[in-house]
């Protein structure tokens, strides 16, 4: 579900992770959860400040968008790590 998390970050960004962590939130999978909310995030930032620039960071999009494949496939092939300078979930 994570790497769906960040998959869906290419097609509906802060919206699919939203979704998962509503899913997920009342303890279905904590560490689901957490990734999805760290997810919705920074997705969330990212759009914001995309907005708030006038479209002047959208140069930056193909970067965030290999960055969401390439932690979709991390947390696809079983690695716990994310967003880097975020924390680790703890458990």
């Amino acid at each position: 579900m994570v790497a769906v998390c960040h998959g869906a970050g290419l097609v509906a960004p802060g919206i699919g992770p939203l979704v998962i962590w509503l899913m997920h939130k009342d303890g279905k999978s904590d560490f689901v959860a957490y990734r999805a909310k760290q997810a919705a995030i920074v997705q969330g930032v990212i759009i914001a400040v995309m907005i708030v620039s006038c479209g002047l960071a959208t140069f930056l999009a193909p970067l965030w968008w290999a960055g969401e494949a390439w932690l979709a496939w991390q947390a696809w092939q079983g690695k716990r790590e994310g967003y880097p300078g975020m924390p680790v979930f703890p458990g």
